[in-house]
């Protein structure tokens, strides 16, 4: 499979909709227990990295639009 900007921001898309899931797995889990502090404090830091890999993403696009042109421009 080539490692192309299309299935890496497959694989970010993956790892985003994982990320969303623990997230609320870990808010209801934290909810169940009732310690709320620690469950924000660690959504908070699963918030910051699904933020760096929607950035991620958003590069990649960025990336893909870029190629597109400069190959329209040789030909």
């Amino acid at each position: 499979m080539k490692l192309g900007p299309k299935n890496i921001e497959l694989f970010f898309v993956a790892v985003l909709a994982i990320i969303t899931v623990v997230e609320f797995l870990l808010l209801s889990a934290g909810i169940i227990s009732q310690q709320l502090i620690l469950t924000l404090l660690n959504m908070t830091m699963l918030m910051v990295v699904a933020g760096e890999i929607i950035i991620c993403i958003l590069l990649l696009r960025i990336y893909d639009r870029i190629a597109i042109i400069s190959e329209r421009k040789r030909h």
